[in-house]
């Protein structure tokens, strides 16, 4: 919707508002992104090794205690290792399976334009500003993109 006021001459303005819904109305196929392998401690707590070195488990950690092991150490013969390799990191997306419906997807922008008639090739010149009251600002979850909360720009030409 859009409402123009003639100014002076070939100058005019207008206020718009925009709502629409796109993107939405098709399934979309699942996404996958993957790091490069890089270095990592792929137990950044450590594991606790028993005295066969096999992993311990909690029951044979405070089954191996005695009233001598101090308090916050290990029964003896069980140590505490770290393992290091390469790590990658993979985030699936899965777009396919988007429960949003219809009417939660809209979109919608408000602003005001600066409209200028050049007479010798009939299109006018545009200063737009607009602004989206529901821009996705932060990443949440399920979301691909971020959006603008305010826009300015420079057209030349009529729309749709």
């Amino acid at each position: 919707m859009e409402y123009r006021v003639p100014i002076a001459g070939p100058f005019s303005i207008a206020g718009f508002f925009d709502i629409g819904s796109a993107f939405n109305l098709q399934s979309l196929k699942d996404q996958v992104s993957s790091t490069e392998f890089f270095p990592a401690t792929l137990t950044p707590l450590g594991v606790v090794i028993n005295p066969r070195g096999q992993l311990a488990t909690q029951e044979e950690i405070r089954a191996a205690m005695t009233p001598e092991t101090p308090a916050g150490q290990l029964p003896p013969g069980f140590r505490s290792a770290f393992v290091r390799g390469d790590r990658q990191n993979t985030t699936y997306y899965y777009l396919s399976e988007d429960n949003s419906s219809l009417t939660s997807t809209y979109r919608y922008s408000l602003g005001a334009e600066l409209r200028v008639q050049v007479p010798v090739v009939n299109v006018p010149f545009r200063l737009i500003f607009a602004y989206n009251p529901n821009a996705h600002t932060n990443i949440e979850p399920g979301q691909v993109f971020l959006e603008k909360r305010t826009n300015f720009f420079f057209s030349i030409g009529r729309t749709f």
